[in-house]
């Protein structure tokens, strides 16, 4: 499993329908889409916007930067995540897939989250784990551990990326930034697994998925899970 992850960019791009659909679900569990806004961030092409909107929703699409091959026809942004060009207490449903890992300024983008949801909205992020042996972006081993200039030192001679942007977080590290917009909030750790098993199958592995589930039962998982999906709702309980 740890193996196969370095190839996790070149099967990411391939999969998009099956992942669109994977999230979907996902929402459909807390909250709805149907006749109301998505704020898609991160979208790139736009495969999950056009999957709200074949579900009936609205899709706001939001990225750093304009991608080529975008889906046609989307409500497109190109703006900073922690700046928002979008009035508050509109946005039913905040989605984005791996992007908070790429934020240093989380706790912006956070508020941020929550300052254009509605009262009864929802936040869906998903991010990589500071801890899990192996990073996703570039192969190496904990390299989230090492100081940040040596890091991007050593990116930059190894996978030709002028710095390491990457700036995964760990469980208690996220639950305390969640903490400060929201005490209603989620932090699963192990629904990567359902992912692996429906978008990327070859991941899979039915002997890692059982040491998985014991360091499940051992209170660990939660530390070195490959990834965390969160769910939160606005402000404070009442």
């Amino acid at each position: 499993m740890i193996s196969s992850l370095r190839h996790w960019n070149t099967h990411y791009a391939k999969s998009s329908i099956d992942r669109a659909g994977f999230y979907l679900s996902w929402i459909k569990k807390y909250s709805t889409i149907i006749d109301e806004i998505t704020l898609d961030i991160g979208c790139s092409t736009g495969f999950f916007s056009n999957a709200i909107k074949k579900a009936g929703g609205t899709a706001i699409s939001l990225d750093i930067s304009y991608k080529k091959n975008t889906e046609a026809h989307l409500n497109y942004i190109t703006a900073d995540a922690t700046m928002l060009p979008i009035r508050g207490n509109i946005i039913k449903n905040v989605f984005s897939s791996d992007v908070y890992e790429h934020i240093p300024e989380q706790d912006k983008f956070l508020a941020e989250n929550s300052r254009v949801m509605k009262k009864d909205g929802f936040s869906f992020f998903s991010t990589g784990n500071r801890f899990f042996p192996i990073d996703r972006h570039t192969g190496f081993p904990f390299i989230d551990l090492l100081p940040r200039w040596l890091a991007s030192a050593w990116a930059r001679t190894q996978k030709n990326r002028k710095e390491y942007d990457v700036y995964e977080p760990d469980y208690y590290e996220l639950r305390k930034k969640l903490g400060k917009v929201s005490s209603r909030y989620i932090v699963n750790f192990d629904m990567f697994i359902d992912f692996y098993k429906l978008v990327y199958p070859h991941l899979y592995k039915p002997h890692w998925i059982k040491i998985a589930l014991l360091l499940d039962k051992l209170g660990l998982l939660k530390l070195v899970t490959p990834k965390y999906y969160v769910v939160f709702k606005r402000g404070s309980m009442p």
